[in-house]
């Protein structure tokens, strides 16, 4: 009776129950969120957007680019967010292909980055331009997407 009265009152008073409560269990209420979001989106969505041919294209691409798009992905912004999940849309090898080479591309981030980081931040120009040098950084970071995509628009239309 006395879990049944706790359960009551936690339902009852959850402006003082949550708060504390995401604190003390904050990553598992996060993962019990994303995959109570992600199931129900995938049922109610997922088959409508995703078509067996573009599911066919997804593996083809990454049997032949998979790693080389696994540890490029992790240099470019927005593609390191997608490309885990589109990997496995596209049913690439978790063991044996994402994971080592994903781990590659983050040790490879990391150590690229934090060198940088050591060697630029000594730099006077750096240390007096600190905004213009992180506008040139996120502008690098977003070029090969500016220019894939205006490959793709003066690119001639094959005819079908």
């Amino acid at each position: 009776m006395e879990l049944l009265l706790s359960f009551w009152h936690f339902i009852t008073h959850l402006n003082e129950t949550l708060p504390v409560f995401i604190s003390d269990h904050g990553n598992m209420v996060y993962l019990l969120l994303f995959m109570i979001i992600f199931i129900v989106e995938w049922k109610l969505f997922g088959k409508r957007l995703v078509r067996d041919k573009d599911l066919e294209k997804t593996h083809g691409y990454f049997e032949k680019y998979g790693v080389r798009t696994i540890i490029i992905a992790r240099f470019v912004p927005i593609v390191r967010t997608i490309t885990p999940f589109v990997a496995g849309v596209g049913k690439m090898d978790y063991r044996k292909k994402f994971l080592p080479y994903d781990i590659m591309g983050g040790i490879l981030w990391i150590g690229l980055l934090l060198s940088a980081g050591f060697i630029f931040g000594q730099h006077p120009f750096v240390q007096k331009n600190y905004e213009v040098v992180i506008l040139g950084i996120v502008f690098i970071s977003v070029l090969p997407m500016i220019i894939e995509f205006a490959r793709m628009r003066l690119a001639p239309k094959a005819e079908s």
